[in-house]
């Protein structure tokens, strides 16, 4: 079995910068053993997996270690492998997932724009090890309705580091 495979550079305009992603186009699902090993294989931080249906394409990702529930680069990284070999004839894509819903983006000339899914988030404490150097105060917001949430209600964790001011000046 052949399985087009294209590795992509997203957020940058140059190749070996940004945040490189594959992309996988199949016909029909895989079994997740199948897809999990291929993602292993890239071992790249995602592989995003289209499968076309009547109304734009079903997407997933992987990483070596697991499926994940939403990655914005791999999804910009598959829209532009699915613009650019002409899988796609308008400026627009649709993909709808498992976990995040539906997703779209729209091109203008050179230029992607993703709507990410509008999901309530809130802040919550985060333990801190203040001893550590280069470590810093962290809040982490939860995106509720996303998968892996220890309360069972499913969230999407993001960490922000503020920066801190490390050091001593002359008086």
């Amino acid at each position: 079995m052949k399985i087009p495979l294209i590795q992509v550079d997203a957020f940058a305009s140059d190749p070996f910068h940004g945040n490189p992603a594959a992309v996988c186009f199949l016909d029909a699902w895989l079994p997740d053993a199948i897809l999990q090993a291929i993602a292993l294989e890239n071992n790249l931080s995602e592989t995003a997996f289209t499968v076309p249906t009547d109304n734009g394409f079903e997407l997933r990702w992987f990483t070596p270690k697991d499926e994940v529930p939403l990655c914005g680069h791999a999804t910009m990284g598959a829209a532009k492998a699915l613009f650019d070999s002409e899988r796609v004839v308008s400026d627009r894509i649709t993909f709808q997932t498992r976990s995040s819903g539906q997703l779209m983006v729209h091109r203008d000339k050179q230029l992607l724009w993703m709507d990410f899914p509008n999901l309530p988030a809130s802040p919550r404490a985060r333990h801190v090890d203040v001893d550590s150097p280069g470590r810093c105060p962290a809040t982490r917001w939860h995106l509720h309705g996303m998968p892996d949430d220890p309360s069972g209600e499913g969230s999407l964790t993001r960490t922000w580091t503020r920066p801190a001011l490390v050091g001593s000046s002359p008086v």
